[in-house]
């Protein structure tokens, strides 16, 4: 009797190993905020385990589906540090405040910049941003409001998010730290390029050389 209990158990966690191994990752986009800035939800189907890659303002229909499907939050990942990619962080970590906000060292180093955006951005956006009270005050963001960064991460890292990695790439060129995130045959860019094209590059703290 003994050893028919420990053959269901092994046999219950090869099944789980299988079907772990066979995961489907699914990913859902969106756009939200001023400037309809894309963000996305990733997630294992098995392991209900994922990541949100940036936050733009409104992310309240990712959250429901986080909680419908019962999916762990675990990480937060952000491609760049512009406000219309972060400006929905704090809400998103006050719902799930046990997911690890990530983003790159030059990024945390950038953000004092960042708040200085009338002087880091090209004059005809500065010209065109401050005449649109809405997005003047998406400028105006208190960079402060994202709390404590939880994780640094550079280049080559890989994270574990349930049964599949998100790799990591430095990719400096819309700001200095911008990072892009793989899973496995897609990219998530953040401003880097544009679908048919190269991103926007119109940030003093761009760098053609280092694209």
């Amino acid at each position: 009797m003994k050893n028919v209990k420990y053959f269901v158990v092994l046999l219950f966690f090869v099944q789980l190993t299988i079907s772990l191994a066979q995961e489907n990752i699914v990913i859902i986009g969106q756009k939200s905020g001023q400037l309809r800035t894309n963000y996305y939800l990733i997630y294992g189907e098995v392991s209900k385990v994922g990541t949100i890659i940036d936050v733009a303002a409104d992310v309240d229909t990712l959250i429901k589906i986080i909680d419908e499907q019962n999916i762990t939050l675990k990480y937060i990942l952000i491609t760049h540090c512009h406000p219309d990619h972060i400006k929905g962080i704090p809400a998103l970590r006050q719902k799930f405040p046990e997911a690890k906000l990530c983003f790159s060292k030059q990024e945390y180093d950038d953000l004092q910049k960042y708040e200085e955006w009338e002087g880091s951005f090209a004059k005809e956006l500065v010209d065109a941003w401050s005449a649109v009270p809405v997005v003047a005050k998406l400028m105006d963001y208190d960079y402060g409001l994202i709390g404590t960064l939880d994780l640094y991460i550079e280049d080559s890292d890989a994270l574990n998010v349930g049964n599949f990695k998100i790799n990591v790439l430095a990719t400096p060129g819309h700001t200095h730290g911008s990072l892009t995130f793989v899973v496995n045959n897609d990219i998530f860019s953040g401003v880097l390029i544009f679908y048919r094209s190269d991103g926007n590059m119109n940030c003093t703290l761009t760098s053609w050389d280092d694209i």
